[in-house]
């Protein structure tokens, strides 16, 4: 088995953000996109409001943080 990769900042000032997990990975995450929506595959409550959307929570009963912030686009988080 691979070793887990540490916690890492994504952030996008003009565009948006799409990222793919692997469905059995253990994680936290906390995304933000100002002017655009937050989508998740994973089991996320996503809180997509008028000026900006959230998403944050843990994953496989949590591990390091994955941290995105887009402005002026979407973030997508995917399972493999």
């Amino acid at each position: 088995a691979q070793d887990p990769i540490g916690s890492m900042d994504v952030a996008n000032r003009n565009g948006s953000i799409q990222v793919t997990v692997p469905e059995n990975a253990k994680f936290s995450v906390e995304a933000t996109a100002m002017d655009g929506e937050v989508h998740t595959d994973f089991n996320l409550a996503t809180d997509n409001g008028n000026q900006h959307s959230t998403v944050s929570g843990s994953v496989g009963g949590g591990g390091p943080l994955l941290h995105m912030v887009a402005m002026k686009g979407d973030i997508t988080l995917h399972k493999s």
